[in-house]
């Protein structure tokens, strides 16, 4: 009989915690759609960014064999803050901590949603449990979801494990346990709220985070991360490195690491932001050519190129006067046309080039190679959104895992 009432008063605080998600959902999306400010021609508006360094004070998150993620993680949320307000002095900044102190998870969703943020970026490092994944390394991020593997749940766990530092936590987070594999359904209701969002911005810090001296991409990860679980606006979860590599540990260790990895991160929003607030959810490269140079209006100080008089309009054909010893008319001019933009995705860089016609390259589109004067950069197809290019490259990652999107013009990779 008691354990039939244990059933029951679990089955209770389970249905309590799906309606109360269930509306936290709803309510979210809402309040997501109000919170980003449109501007006089529509375009989303994002003014405020929440930067969460995980851990801190008496939980010292992973330890690796001389450095404790606290202290990992913290100067790269400074200067990431620091860099955005330099690059967007109208983003406004919050962190959840500045300094060594323990701030309880929930109490870093709720700085965020109580601030009405646009977008909330948590940092951490990464460890390892068993020697079966000793020699991991590289950078990841998460955003909410279902754990896709056993290695995510792992992770998981191991932040979510953080509650236990705080009092009364059983009855705080309505008999959540980090440990059991029950606790983690109720996230499967939270997976889509901002889940395109979330995606779209992991990507672009995936696109970055390999270009710093942590050169390996793990690529974007889904799990369920109470840090992530009530915020109410696009969230990811960075893993910037292994402490428990030596290799990486002794990068990020440094400074120069550390700094490099957070303008990475930095630029990644650059590219997000403008994403939003320029061309909207959906970028073409009409809209941003007519962006760039308006059609109806070509730059003064362009110089004229001729052209053959096939290539003249019946209106702008020179008028030649009866005379026979008139001067003839200069021929009319065009305004030079600018190469088409599009995205592509850089599979791999070599120092040495690359036969794009072998038989391992088959079944790859419009490969081909462009070199900047120092390596061989390869890419593969055409889009014309962003999007189009970063569903495809989340496909390519599976046999080139540092597949990444660019922009390309002409022979040219454009800068990010």
């Amino acid at each position: 009989m008691q354990n039939a009432y244990k059933g029951t008063k679990k089955f209770k605080v389970y249905m309590k915690s799906v309606i109360r998600y269930i509306l936290l959902f709803v309510c979210g999306t809402v309040a997501g759609v109000l919170t980003y400010a449109q501007g006089p021609t529509g375009e989303y508006r994002i003014r405020k960014v929440v930067i969460d360094a995980g851990h801190g004070g008496k939980d010292p998150g992973v330890v690796g064999r001389r450095l404790k993620e606290k202290d990992v993680v913290l100067p790269i949320a400074l200067q990431l803050g620091k860099l955005i307000k330099e690059q967007h002095p109208e983003v406004e900044i919050v962190y959840t901590r500045d300094k060594d102190v323990f701030i309880p998870l929930d109490e870093r969703s709720a700085i965020a949603n109580k601030c009405n943020a646009n977008l909330f970026i948590s940092i951490h490092a990464n460890s390892v449990l068993n020697k079966r994944n000793a020699g991991a390394r590289g950078s990841e991020t998460y955003i909410m979801g279902l754990h896709r593997s056993a290695d995510n749940m792992e992770v998981a766990q191991r932040e979510n494990a953080v509650i236990s530092y705080e009092r009364d936590y059983e009855t705080k987070y309505e008999g959540f346990d980090p440990n059991s594999p029950e606790s983690y359904i109720i996230f499967s209701l939270m997976q889509y709220a901002y889940f395109d969002q979330s995606l779209a911005f992991a990507g672009m810090v995936q696109e970055q985070l390999p270009l710093s001296p942590i050169t390996k991409s793990r690529g974007v990860q889904q799990a369920g991360f109470l840090v992530l679980w009530q915020t109410t606006m696009p969230s990811v979860l960075i893993e910037v490195g292994f402490l428990s590599n030596p290799m990486e540990e002794s990068l990020l260790a440094k400074v120069e690491t550390r700094n490099d990895i957070a303008r990475r991160i930095a630029t990644a929003f650059s590219n997000y932001k403008a994403r939003y607030e320029q061309h909207g959810v959906l970028t073409t490269v009409a809209a941003e050519q007519s962006a760039v140079t308006p059609a109806s209006t070509p730059p003064a100080t362009t110089t004229p190129d001729v052209t053959t008089p096939s290539d003249i309009s019946p209106a702008s054909q020179p008028q030649i006067t009866p005379p026979a010893t008139a001067k003839p008319q200069k021929p009319a001019t065009t305004t030079p046309q600018k190469t088409p933009m599009y995205y592509s995705i850089q599979i791999f860089a070599t120092s040495t080039p690359r036969n794009v016609s072998a038989k391992e390259y088959a079944l790859l589109k419009d490969m081909r190679g462009i070199y900047d004067g120092r390596l061989y950069k390869y890419i593969v197809e055409k889009h014309t959104t962003y999007d189009a290019a970063f569903s495809s490259c989340l496909k390519l990652r599976k046999q080139y895992t540092d597949a990444f999107v660019v922009r390309v013009q002409g022979d040219k990779i454009l800068p990010r």
